[in-house]
């Protein structure tokens, strides 16, 4: 019966250093106000493009109503360009422009 009874208490000590880590990291993601832009440029020499989108997945996951995110092509080549047209597809706060479009933008 003990070892039950810590068991249980080790699970919900895990359970709540997890929600911890959790709401820590929400609250530093969240925005500081309404309307906030966020500007990723990406350049043919990023070797980690998809990390990198990864990054706004994620940032888009807990504030996709109050953040544009807007992906700078900063020069990518075809490939990479097409990894982003589906990315922008799948998210519709985050838009894909050329340097030059970046005032239209903002």
């Amino acid at each position: 019966m003990e070892l039950f009874f810590g068991v249980l208490f080790i699970s919900f000590m895990f359970i709540g250093i997890v929600f911890t880590v959790y709401a820590v990291i929400y609250l530093l993601l969240q925005p500081k106000a309404d309307g906030e832009t966020v500007l990723v440029p990406l350049y043919e020499t990023d070797a980690d493009i998809e990390k990198r989108l990864g990054f706004i997945t994620y940032r888009h996951m807990f504030c996709s109503d109050r953040v544009k995110i807007v992906i700078v092509d900063m020069g990518l080549n075809n490939i990479q360009r097409e990894l982003c047209e589906r990315f922008v597809g799948e998210y519709p706060s985050v838009l894909l422009v050329s340097p030059e479009k970046i005032t239209e933008v903002l």
